[in-house]
């Protein structure tokens, strides 16, 4: 389409760039005068229904997360057997266009002040979703991180994540995505979304995040994309990506370790989503490694600054914890069937506990003396609901006990975040878990967590789940 062209409501004002399937337009509304950017499907995919279907997805994504730092969609427009998504307009760049102008390494402020905008957002898609279902982007790239600088805004404006073109909802169908598919962009693609891209998780946007960071600091991408034999012995884990320290001598080992983490080629090494790779990098930025110039940036902390956090904000942590809804035990493990918060959920992730003790009862229980609890081995070996996985524990008699019961959230959170307990302690811990706390003001809902990828999100009361049930010593 050309300028003055019409749309619908909007008359096309420029090009603003195009890819595969889409090209995507300033526009202006005919009757309002508000200008936005549109995003037209090529004429040849609209008779396609599988990436029509996809293009709808990507509407639905983006419209109804709503995150300052995500991209927002306006609307979904039809024009002619033309399809197109509205959307806020960017006045800026790509941080791919950004990184071209400005050859890295890149001091850690500013990547801090790109990428602590998008890891916020990502740990948003990857907690709330959409309607509490985790979002995997599934192609975090500089290209999709645009940095808004309407209104004269200093570098960086205001970063946004866009493109949520082959996002995958947790927990519903992927349209348009085969088993064994490749989805992605190379260079930026974790292992098993290069060999599966159906069956990601949250951890695979870890990694690309973990790709944008090293890159950024290093000046380079970890591994040459189009080294084919390097790219396979990385993801067969033949061989590691490069640590952060021995590439950038000086970089905080606090920052290289975050980033070497994100890049796991072992999902189950890696950071479970965005959350906790926010928090181990804002953790180091407190210190003052934000500081930081190019070619050096050794950790500077403040005069008479504590490495430990402040009094004020542990305290903060454990007065969240405290609320009503979450009156922690000394273990800060939860009361069971208390509503919990996701607020509460990060501040419990903050708290230090006790490593767990396990003790083999040799009759399918396991006791965690640290944490004076015992856990069922076997799970129930069904998919049930939640009222029916309380009637389950309810009535069980195991090792010929009574008074078992759905372990809290935050009781299952720390199991799964012991991996190893997990694989050899535990049968059948693949599956997505019922807790026995429900979702703060949202009685249809309850945590539901994975023990092996230590996820949690939202799940209606009536969907199913296995069962792993605990008591109180």
């Amino acid at each position: 389409m050309n300028p003055g062209d019409r749309f619908g409501s909007y008359t096309i004002l420029s090009t603003l760039g195009g890819g595969g399937f889409a090209t995507v337009y300033a526009a202006a509304h005919a009757q309002m005068g508000t200008r936005h950017a549109l995003k037209v499907l090529h004429a040849h995919y609209a008779m396609n229904p599988k990436v029509v279907e996809r293009f709808r997805q990507e509407a639905r994504a983006q419209f109804r997360m709503r995150h300052k730092h995500i991209v927002q969609v306006t609307d979904f427009i039809e024009h002619g057997g033309a399809l197109a998504l509205v959307m806020d307009l960017i006045e800026g760049q790509t941080l791919a266009q950004v990184m071209l102008e400005r050859r890295g390494p890149w001091p850690l402020a500013e990547v801090m002040a790109v990428m602590k905008p998008v890891l916020d957002a990502m740990a948003y898609a990857h907690r709330e979703g959409i309607d509490g279902s985790p979002v995997v982007h599934r192609d975090l790239k500089p290209e999709n991180v645009l940095l808004d600088f309407a209104g004269d805004r200093p570098f960086p404006g205001v970063p946004r994540v866009a493109d949520f073109g082959i996002a995958k909802v947790i927990g519903e169908s992927n349209v348009g995505t085969a088993t064994n598919a490749k989805m992605g962009t190379p260079g930026y693609m974790a292992p098993e979304q290069f060999k599966n891209a159906k069956e990601v998780t949250a951890a695979a946007d870890v990694w690309a995040l973990g790709v944008m960071l090293w890159e950024l600091l290093a000046g380079r991408l970890p591994v040459d994309p189009n080294d084919n034999i390097a790219i396979i012995k990385l993801y067969e884990g033949m061989v590691a990506v490069p640590r952060l320290v021995d590439v950038l001598p000086g970089v905080s080992p606090t920052v290289s370790a975050a980033v070497d983490q994100a890049l796991r080629v072992d999902v189950r090494e890696r950071f479970m989503d965005a959350t906790p790779l926010a928090r181990a990098l804002s953790s180091c930025t407190r210190t003052g490694v934000g500081a930081s110039t190019r070619g050096n940036l050794q950790q500077r902390s403040p005069a008479g600054r504590s490495a430990e956090p402040p009094k004020d904000e542990r305290s903060a942590k454990l007065e969240a914890l405290d609320a009503p809804g979450v009156a922690s035990r000394h273990l800060a493990l939860g009361v069971p069937n208390e509503a919990v918060t996701a607020a509460q959920i990060e501040a419990w992730h903050g708290v230090k506990r006790a490593a767990a003790t396990w003790i083999d009862n040799h009759n399918a229980t396991v006791t965690d003396a640290a944490h004076g609890l015992v856990w069922q081995v076997h799970d129930c070996g069904a998919e049930l609901n939640w009222r029916e996985a309380r009637a389950y524990a309810a009535q069980l008699r195991l090792g010929g006990a009574a008074g078992w019961r759905l372990p809290t959230l935050f009781e299952l959170l720390a199991l799964a975040q012991s991996t190893a307990n997990v694989r050899t302690l535990f049968r059948n811990s693949g599956a997505w878990y019922w807790s026995g706390s429900p979702c703060r003001g949202d009685g249809a809902r309850v945590w539901h967590v994975s023990l092996i990828h230590c996820h949690y999100h939202k799940y209606g009361v009536d969907g199913t789940g296995r069962v792993r049930c605990v008591r109180d010593v």
